[in-house]
């Protein structure tokens, strides 16, 4: 859940520069975005973070002594 949240809190942050007085600090490619629009850039890139997240614990070896879920 970590990354997820920081993923969704700097969008968020890029989203609340993009409406104020600093848009001219903002890279171009913040516009082009899936969903920058609507303001929903957020929701592909936790989308892309949850998969690699998944995929990363999916393979990652257990701690020494935790029993697998059955």
């Amino acid at each position: 859940m970590i990354p997820i949240m920081l993923v969704t809190s700097a969008a968020s942050i890029l989203s609340g520069i993009k409406v104020s007085a600093l848009v001219n600090i903002l890279p171009a490619w913040v516009n082009r975005l899936p969903g920058a629009e609507q303001g929903l850039a957020w929701l592909f890139l936790a989308l892309f973070v949850l998969v690699i997240a998944g995929i990363i614990d999916r393979f990652m070896p257990l701690p020494h002594g935790a029993a697998k879920m059955q």
